[in-house]
């Protein structure tokens, strides 16, 4: 098909000259009877790379990814048919090339933002890894409550860790996929089993005192057998999901992932595989809550719960709050575009650990744990230091 008339330059003189895509095509402009003939005649689909502005770049300063498409630091990656390499360059439209380009004011904020989710998710991370080793120190706080912390805590950590070292790594559109899933699956699970300690102190608080349970161990691993299949197959259902619809909306060449950055790559896909699924959590994980609070002030056998459960329900009350603000702070950041929720959306994001740290460590209760278990070893250690005081003494008087 000929090019469009509209794509001729109204100014061509006579027998005129164009080259597209190393083509020559000769324009005949009669002023008389004003047409357009082009020869050679021949078939050809002209896009808009074809007759942009165009900027050239030397190709060390790109990164070529396995699918054909380009990216450069911080100005995006253009796909395969928006570019062209012609020896050491690399020649792009200037539109689209300044589109990416960020102003002064952008980079500063994009630096000050980086550094301040850095030190945060460290911070977080070492927090997580200090209630983590807390949990496998003392077997009383193994519990099936105590399982469930130690799971989402090992998530979280995973979770973090992906989305501050992972989200970048766009250098291969296969590693980016992976870590793209990677990150998608341990927010995902993370959320859910933040769902799990919610429900089971519902469970604790009402479905217990209304239908006693077993308490054995077989029980309580049957449970956490339970939760976790719910807190990481319902994750692989929304990947899956997200996976399927990419691959049918672009003829099986995008699957959901990557390459410009390593998680989803579709908007409305984040919202229907990660936030929605993600608020319906925090509404649920709301609902059970205000359940567990009725019942607590309206029923005389609630009150006598023991004192620890009630201080483990507070516990997650706090947390549950913390993380609800959180997600909201997010979903309003990506809404409003505002620049103060956007640090505050990452300061709550990556010091999660250190408000789990807080609320499950820094108390009198494992104060007291760590307080005794230092007693104990001083304690055999000056046994063991007065039996071999003892027998040195024996073996001397013996010699003598």
């Amino acid at each position: 098909m000929a090019p469009p008339s509209s794509k001729i330059p109204s100014n061509l003189i006579a027998r005129s000259k164009i080259v597209i895509d190393n083509i020559e095509y000769v324009f005949d402009n009669d002023t008389r009877h004003p047409r357009c003939d082009i020869q050679p005649v021949r078939h050809f689909a002209v896009t808009q790379f074809a007759l942009c502005p165009k900027i050239s770049l030397p190709i060390p300063s790109v990164t070529r990814l396995e699918d054909g498409s380009v990216c450069i630091e911080k100005r995006g990656c253009y796909r395969v048919g928006s570019f062209q390499t012609i020896d050491d360059k690399l020649i792009l439209c200037v539109d689209d090339y300044f589109r990416n380009l960020p102003n002064d004011e952008e980079i500063q904020y994009s630096e000050i933002q980086s550094v301040l989710s850095i030190v945060c998710t460290s911070l977080s991370v070492l927090c997580l890894l200090l209630t983590l080793v807390t949990y496998a120190i003392f077997s009383t706080l193994r519990k099936l409550p105590g399982m469930n912390n130690m799971a989402l805590i090992s998530t979280l950590i995973c979770a973090q860790l992906l989305y501050q070292f992972g989200i970048n790594r766009n250098e291969s559109s296969i590693v980016c996929g992976i870590l793209g899933i990677s990150i998608h699956f341990t927010w995902l699970a993370s959320i859910c089993w933040m769902n799990v300690c919610t429900y089971h102190m519902f469970h604790t608080f009402v479905w217990d005192m209304m239908r006693p349970s077993m308490r054995d161990e077989l029980s309580r691993n049957r449970y956490l057998l339970f939760y976790a299949l719910y807190s990481y197959l319902l994750p692989v259902i929304f990947i899956s999901a997200n996976v399927v619809t990419s691959l049918v909306n672009s003829d099986f060449k995008n699957y959901g992932y990557g390459p410009d950055i390593c998680y989803i790559s579709s908007s409305t896909l984040i919202a229907y595989t990660f936030a929605v699924p993600v608020g319906i959590l925090l509404v649920i994980n709301l609902i059970l809550f205000l359940v567990v609070i009725y019942k607590i002030q309206r029923a005389p056998k609630m009150k006598a719960v023991n004192h620890n459960s009630r201080r483990n329900f507070l516990v997650f009350i706090k947390l549950s709050c913390i993380t609800g603000l959180f997600w909201l702070v997010g979903f309003l950041y990506q809404w409003l575009k505002f620049a103060a929720l956007g640090y505050v959306f990452i300061i709550l994001n990556a010091s999660q650990g250190v408000f789990i740290m807080f609320a499950f460590v820094c108390n009198k209760r494992i104060l007291d744990l760590y307080k005794k278990r230092f007693a104990e070893k001083d304690v055999g250690k000056t046994s063991t230091n007065s039996h071999e005081t003892n027998f040195t003494n024996l073996t001397k008087t013996n010699t003598n």
